[in-house]
């Protein structure tokens, strides 16, 4: 059974495209205020920044 690509799926895939296509210090500038935003009350959350920060 395959699976539906959603609208949120699309625009996350050309987003994603976009960045990449940044300079390597933009990404890095892009990702440090992610990893800010992050509440890292989830234990998911909290495992995604610790091995980015370890990175």
């Amino acid at each position: 059974m395959s699976e539906m690509i959603t609208d949120e799926d699309l625009v996350a895939a050309e987003a994603e495209s976009a960045v990449m296509q940044l300079p390597r210090a933009r990404r890095a500038e892009i990702a440090a205020r992610l990893i800010a935003s992050l509440d890292e009350e989830t234990p998911v959350e909290k495992a995604w920044a610790d091995e980015i920060r370890r990175g």
